[in-house]
């Protein structure tokens, strides 16, 4: 039985990790279907119990899968910061936003998740 090559498993990480890029892209589309839907309703940006509820169920996903929870748990506190940054772009201070004052800022693994 022949097994694979490091080159051929390398390939098969590349072609994982893209196939990621796509569906990060196709979050933040949705995330910015969320910021326009907050902005015309005039709702906070932040969701506590929405984001309580994000993290739980990602955890109970990632332990099912047999990952570590605080790996899942790192990536999506980043997606959630980016989402939290790409949506704050667009929405009034009173809503948790931040004026429009250059590009948003760069998304950062840590602090609290947002509905992203």
């Amino acid at each position: 039985m022949n097994s694979p090559s490091l080159a051929s498993l390398r390939d098969e990480v590349d072609a994982v990790d893209r196939a990621i890029v796509e569906l990060v892209a196709r979050r933040m589309r949705a995330v910015d279907a969320i910021g326009a839907l907050k902005r015309a309703s005039a709702l906070p940006l932040r969701d506590p119990a929405r984001e309580a509820e994000m993290a739980a169920r990602r955890a109970a996903w990632a332990r099912e899968l047999g990952l570590d929870p605080a790996l899942v748990e790192r990536i999506t506190r980043a997606l959630v910061e980016g989402a939290v940054a790409r949506m704050s772009a667009g929405l009034a201070p009173e809503q948790g936003g931040d004026e429009p004052s250059g590009p948003p800022a760069a998304p950062t693994a840590g602090g609290p998740g947002g509905d992203g």
